[in-house]
C-alpha cells in the first residue's frame, strides 16, 4: 500500500512539472504536438543528438527546470591579430547539440530559455550564434535550410536577430533574401532586424520562442519567421525563401563569430541552456499566431541525484597520443591534442616541453613562451580538442614537441602519466609575403589593381593571386608590388597572395560593383 502511494505521489509530481512547463510556452500554436520537452541532462531526452560531448553545470536558479544546464563556453586564450589565418587563435569553445524529428512537418515552434554570463564579451563582428531551425537534410549549407538567430550587441543589453544563409542552388541563383548584414560582410549571412525591442541583460534567464513555416517549394518566397524574447513579439518576416516545404530539426550550435574563432573577446564567455521544448505546428499555427500550449507534453524527468563526491585518486593520470603542432606563422604555431583524465576523473593538466630537433625529455626545457607555457591547465572536457599557441620561434627551425599530463601541483609532488607522442614540425622561412595596401580598394571585372607590400616574387607566375577566392592574372611583378587584373566572376572579399614561401591575406575587402578607389590597406 505505501508504495502505491508513494507511486501517486510521483505521479502527481511529474504531471505537475509537465503542466507547469507547458504554461511557460505561451506563444506555441494551439494545436501543436510537442515532440520533445527536454530538461537536460540529454541522456533523459529521446530523439536528441550530442556532436561535441556537451558539458553541463548546475544552476538553481534555471526558472524551469534546475538544476542542470548545458554550458556552453568559449575559454579566451589571448588577443587575434594579423590577417586571415590568424598568427594567433582567440578563444576555444563552443559545442552542438540538437533535436533531429523522424517525421517532418512545414512549420515548427521552439521554447528555449537561455542565458548569458554576466561578463558575456561581443565578438569582432557583434554577433554570437546560438539557435539554429534546419529542414530535414540536415546540413549546414543545405538550400535555404540554415536559419539562425543570433546575439547582437556588445554591452550588457543584448538582443536577439534572425540570420539567414542564402544557400541558392544551381539552376536557383536569383533567389537571395533581402537584408545583408552589416556586421557580418564576409559570412554572407542575411539579418532581419527587429520589430519589436527583443532585448535582454546578461546574467538573467530569458524565455526565448519561435515559429517558422518553411517555403511551399524551392522558388516561393511564403515562408514565416516569427520569434519572441519574454513573451513579447520581437520579429515578425513573411517574404524569405527558406527550406523546401519541411522542417524537422531543432540546432543550438553556440559559435563565437569573427570568423568562428571569438575574435573580439576579451573574457571568458558562457551560453547557458536550461530547457528545450520542440512542437510541430499545425499548418497556419505559425501565421495565427494564437496561443494554447499543444498537446500535453512528455512527463518532465524526475530532478537528477545530487552529485556524489569525487572519488580518490587512486589512478595515473592518462596519456596523450593525439599531439600535434601546425606553424601558424613564422614564429608560432598552433599545438592540438585530445584531453585525457587526471587519473581522478578530472581534466588534467600538462607539463609541454619544447626543443629543437631531436627531443631528449630529461634534458628538453619546458615551452615558456605563449599559451602553451608550463604547468598548462586547460578548461575542458576529458575527450575534448585543447589547443594552444607557442610563440617566439625561429624562422626556418625544426623543432619536436612532447608533453606529459599530470594532477597536483608541478615540481611539488605532482602525479603523472605516460610521456606523449613526439609531435615534429619545421617552422617557415620569415619570408612569407605581406600586403601593405592595394588600389583602387573597389571596381569590377577587367580593371587593374596594384597591390603593394614585400616578399612578393618578381616572376609573375609565381605569383598565386586571388580576389575571394578566384583566381586573377598577374600582368607585371616586382619584389614589392604586383599588378593584377581582377577576374570574371569576383565577388566582393579579401586579396591573398601566395608564394612559395606562405600565404598572406588582406585585412580589407576588395570591394566589387563600384569605380571607386582609396586604399585597401592591411
Amino acid at each position: 500500500m505505501r508504495s502505491v502511494k508513494a507511486a501517486l505521489v510521483a505521479l502527481v509530481f511529474l504531471l505537475a512539472a509537465s503542466e507547469a512547463s507547458a504554461q511557460v510556452w505561451g506563444n506555441q500554436p494551439a494545436g501543436s504536438t510537442v515532440l520533445t520537452d527536454c530538461a537536460f541532462p540529454l541522456s533523459n531526452c529521446a530523439g536528441w543528438y550530442d556532436g561535441y560531448g556537451t558539458p553541463y553545470a548546475t544552476d538553481l536558479s534555471d526558472p524551469v527546470s534546475p538544476p542542470m544546464v548545458a554550458d556552453f563556453f568559449l575559454r579566451y586564450v589571448g588577443d587575434c591579430s594579423g590577417p586571415v589565418p590568424f598568427s594567433k587563435p582567440c578563444a576555444i569553445g563552443g559545442g552542438q547539440f540538437g533535436y533531429l524529428s523522424s517525421t517532418q512537418g512545414a512549420e515548427l515552434y521552439i521554447g528555449v530559455m537561455l542565458k548569458l554570463n554576466s561578463g558575456y564579451g561581443c565578438s569582432s563582428v557583434g554577433t554570437s550564434k546560438s539557435v539554429f531551425l534546419r529542414a530535414f537534410d540536415q546540413t549546414y549549407g543545405g538550400p535555404r535550410t540554415n536559419g539562425v538567430w543570433t546575439f547582437d550587441g556588445c554591452g550588457a543589453t543584448k538582443r536577439f536577430i534572425f540570420s539567414h544563409n542564402t544557400g541558392d542552388q544551381a539552376g536557383y541563383p536569383a533567389l537571395h533574401n533581402e537584408h545583408a548584414c552589416p556586421q557580418d560582410p564576409w559570412n554572407g549571412l542575411l539579418c532581419y532586424p527587429n520589430v519589436g525591442p527583443g532585448t535582454f541583460q546578461r546574467g538573467t534567464w530569458v524565455k526565448f520562442e519561435a515559429c517558422v513555416k518553411a517555403s511551399t517549394n524551392m522558388t516561393s518566397r511564403d515562408a514565416i519567421v516569427k520569434w519572441w524574447v519574454d513573451g513579447v513579439l520581437a520579429g515578425h518576416y513573411t517574404n524569405l525563401n527558406y527550406g523546401q516545404g519541411l522542417m524537422n530539426q531543432f540546432d543550438a550550435t553556440p559559435t563565437w563569430d569573427g570568423y568562428g574563432n571569438g575574435q573580439g573577446f576579451t573574457a571568458d564567455a558562457h551560453q547557458y541552456y536550461g530547457h528545450v521544448r520542440v512542437a510541430r505546428v499545425p499548418n497556419g499555427g505559425c501565421a495565427s499566431g494564437t496561443g494554447g500550449g499543444g498537446s500535453p507534453p512528455p512527463p518532465t524527468p524526475t530532478p537528477p541525484s545530487p552529485t556524489p563526491p569525487p572519488p580518490t585518486p587512486t589512478g595515473n593520470p592518462g596519456t596523450v597520443s593525439t599531439l600535434s603542432v601546425t606553424p601558424q606563422s613564422s614564429t608560432s604555431a598552433l599545438v592540438s591534442f585530445t584531453a585525457v583524465d587526471d587519473g581522478a576523473g578530472a581534466p588534467a593538466k600538462y607539463d609541454n616541453r619544447l626543443s629543437v630537433s631531436p627531443i631528449s625529455w630529461g634534458s628538453t626545457p619546458r615551452a615558456s613562451s605563449g599559451a602553451c607555457a608550463s604547468p598548462f591547465a586547460p578548461a575542458g572536457i576529458i575527450g575534448s580538442t585543447v589547443t594552444c599557441l607557442l610563440t617566439g620561434l625561429t624562422p626556418g627551425q625544426s623543432y619536436q614537441l612532447q608533453n606529459v599530463a599530470f594532477r597536483g601541483t608541478m615540481n611539488a609532488g605532482a602525479i603523472y602519466g605516460g610521456l606523449s607522442n613526439v609531435a615534429s614540425f619545421t617552422m617557415p622561412s620569415s619570408n612569407v609575403p605581406a600586403i601593405t595596401n592595394f588600389t583602387p580598394a573597389s571596381g569590377v571585372t577587367g580593371i587593374s589593381v596594384t597591390i603593394s607590400g614585400s616578399n612578393f616574387s618578381a616572376t609573375p607566375a609565381n605569383n598565386t593571386v586571388k580576389f575571394n577566392g578566384q583566381p586573377a592574372v598577374v600582368t607585371a611583378a616586382s619584389t614589392s608590388a604586383l599588378t593584377v587584373t581582377v577576374p570574371d566572376g569576383v565577388t566582393t572579399g579579401r586579396i591573398s597572395i601566395q608564394t612559395d614561401q606562405g600565404i598572406v591575406y588582406s585585412d580589407q575587402n576588395f570591394s566589387v560593383g563600384a569605380s571607386g578607389g582609396g586604399c585597401g590597406c592591411s
